[in-house]
């Protein structure tokens, strides 16, 4: 039977419908394809660049063990060597500081490290690729990073810092030793001095009674001793000394001082004298009645309180306003410490 015209239209229409249909089928494959590779390529630049971050969290990790090493052997050689305590509690805490944010950029990097590997291998769909590189995009160790970074200037800081904390105290203590040098040196001198004229004494029929100006020792004298006068006749040696001597060793055993030297002449043809700059005490016991020794005692010792409230000859002598004014002061302050004889108040 002979199709008609009609027919022959509708199944022409109908074939050229299916061939579209087919081509456009093919074409969706063909895109969706397209596609999927680049959504691959994309993921596996995101898992690279995790990888990368947690790589260089790892290796600055690993140079923070130096700046701590160094820190540390900083801290532990100014131990007792600084005069600034604060400078050590700085420097703990920072290195403490520095412990932590080693640690945790070296979590962070295990943190990225395990996201790279949940989300690689065949079980990841394409189709589900968009928002997992998302997630691998926010991953960053930047705070971590800069939390070390800060953390070892810091450490690297306290490390100069220490160093010169360490050298002035050695300059210090270098300072204080030549001082003390000095003033042995010094009190040596003094004593050659003090022996001197204690011969010169011996040597003299009738001892000088000073005014306040004994305090001053002969003139080349380092220290200018504060002396105890004696009333204007000076009465004859006594024969017992020994007595003397438990007394005033008692008035010194009070106060804990020992700094004393004992012997005819020694205090310059007074009953006593006092180097204020040496903080040292001459007595002579010889010269003294018996029931004067613990005034004397007593008030000589008041010129070595004073030298360490004031400092030495010059500054309590500027403090004072006078030689005089410095030793009715000293009576002053032996009487009411127990002195029942004093010569200048």
């Amino acid at each position: 039977m002979e199709c008609s015209s009609r027919d022959r239209l509708r199944r022409t229409a109908i074939v050229t419908a299916s061939v579209a249909a087919v081509a456009a089928l093919a074409g969706f494959g063909v895109l969706s394809n397209a596609q999927a590779e680049q959504a691959t390529a994309l993921h596996e630049t995101a898992l690279h660049a995790v990888q990368v971050e947690a790589h260089l969290g790892d290796q600055l990790a690993a140079s923070s063990t130096k700046v701590r090493t160094d820190g540390r052997a900083a801290l532990d050689a100014a131990s007792g060597k600084t005069l600034d305590a604060k400078a050590t509690t700085e420097a703990q805490k920072h290195l403490t500081t520095l412990d932590q944010a080693t640690h945790a950029l070296t979590a962070a990097a295990v943190t990225a490290r395990k996201t790279v590997r949940d989300n690689t291998g065949a079980h990841v769909a394409y189709w589900r690729l968009a928002p997992l590189n998302d997630a691998l995009g926010k991953v960053s160790l930047a705070p971590e990073r800069t939390a070390l970074l800060t953390a070892e200037a810091a450490v690297t800081a306290d490390k100069q810092h220490l160093t010169d904390a360490v050298t002035a105290w050695k300059k210090e203590q270098n300072r204080l030793a030549a001082e003390k040098a000095a003033k042995a040196k010094a009190e040596q001198t003094t004593q050659a001095q003090v022996a001197a004229a204690r011969a010169t004494s011996n040597q003299t029929a009738t001892p000088s009674t000073s005014t306040a100006a004994g305090h001053n020792p002969p003139p080349a004298a380092p220290q200018q001793p504060a002396t105890h006068d004696t009333p204007a006749a000076a009465p004859a040696p006594e024969p017992a000394v020994q007595s003397k001597l438990s007394i005033a060793q008692g008035v010194f055993a009070r106060y804990g001082f020992t700094n004393v030297t004992y012997g005819p002449g020694v205090a310059m043809g007074h009953y006593g004298a006092t180097s204020l700059d040496a903080q040292h005490i001459y007595i002579d016991l010889d010269r003294i009645p018996a029931e004067r020794v613990a005034s004397v005692a007593i008030h000589e010792y008041q010129h070595i309180k004073q030298a360490r409230m004031y400092g030495g000859y010059n500054a309590t002598v500027a403090h004072y306003g006078s030689v005089i004014a410095m030793e009715r002061a000293a009576d002053q302050m032996a009487r009411a410490d127990g002195a029942t004889w004093t010569n200048y108040a």
